[in-house]
């Protein structure tokens, strides 16, 4: 029965039976589907891959903060995605490579500014981060961001407070 349900699931798609199956049934399915799909979008056998596949099903249910650490290349963003389409967090996903944003516009480009906060500023800008909310924010690089600005989002994952450039509010 379980491999004629595969075969069914494989050809038509689980929603084309899923109302006929137990829950134990659909669980086993979207447990082997996302196995596999993990397998296929992070590629490798290594054990450190496997580990890295482990802990992206543990953290990914939690929509927490997520530290990814790796070299350029390694599929820091790949991890991210993986993160967030098993967390069932939603759009947007905002992907920001942090050592494309000119310095002296880093505040401006993450935070946001309000209207007068310099010249030119007609109305209030949202920065990426207002941008990603509800969502996730993916910051690639951000050690090429200068301390102060890192040290400004530290301050806002400890409080879930930010400040726009020009504001006075928090």
């Amino acid at each position: 029965i379980e491999q004629l349900i595969d075969c069914v699931v494989q050809s038509s798609g689980i929603q084309a039976i899923r109302n006929h199956l137990t829950e134990s049934q659909i669980r086993r399915h979207d447990t082997q589907h996302e196995a596999q799909d993990l397998a296929m979008k992070l590629v490798g056998k290594s054990s450190a891959i496997r580990t890295v596949r482990t802990i992206i099903t543990r953290v990914a249910p939690l929509f927490s903060c997520v530290h990814i650490e790796g070299e350029t290349g390694t599929g820091k963003e790949v991890v991210a995605q993986l993160i967030r389409e098993r967390s069932g967090t939603p759009d947007p996903f905002v992907e920001i490579n942090c050592a494309a944003i000119p310095q002296s516009l880093a505040d401006t480009h993450l935070f946001g500014s309000e209207r007068g906060a310099y010249t030119d500023a007609k109305e209030a800008t949202p920065g990426y981060i207002s941008r990603a909310h509800e969502g996730i924010l993916f910051l690639d690089e951000l050690e090429d961001l200068h301390t102060s600005i890192q040290s400004k989002l530290l301050r806002l994952l400890e409080t879930h407070r930010y400040r726009r450039v020009g504001s006075m509010i928090q």
